[in-house]
């Protein structure tokens, strides 16, 4: 068995682990691992067949997702907010329908779903 010894271990390639790696790369530092025990990165960022299980929007006031996804280049657009609305929680738990109030500030999407996010974040990471 080879040992490694890394002065960083990030446990998790989800959202908060590829962010930390991130800065920890940006800002010079690159003796990290990532452990991550699915076949997949994204954590609970899931799209399939372009749809978003997990986070999927945000607003104005999540300033550091809005500069993070301005510097990794990710563009994002306003989410569709006219009419009625379908929510599901679960698969055991009935749709909930809604009425999206239109003098509201909409909530944003990322273009490219939000898995497009994780890969930004892991693309300097595998140039390493």
């Amino acid at each position: 068995m080879t040992e490694t010894i890394s002065e960083y271990i990030i446990i998790g390639a989800g959202l908060s682990g590829l962010t930390s790696a991130y800065y920890l790369n940006k800002s010079g530092i690159t003796d990290f691992k990532i452990l991550e025990s699915r076949d997949r990165i994204g954590g609970r960022i899931v799209t399939q067949n372009g749809i978003d299980f997990g986070a999927t929007w945000f607003q104005n006031h999540h300033e550091e997702v809005i500069a993070l996804l301005d510097a990794l280049g990710v563009e994002k657009y306003h989410q569709y907010n006219e009419g009625k609305s379908v929510l599901v929680y679960s698969t055991m738990a009935p749709e909930h329908y809604f009425e999206n109030d239109p003098d509201t500030p909409s909530a944003y999407r990322m273009k490219g779903n939000s898995q497009a996010l994780i890969h930004a974040l892991a693309k300097p990471l595998a140039e390493k």
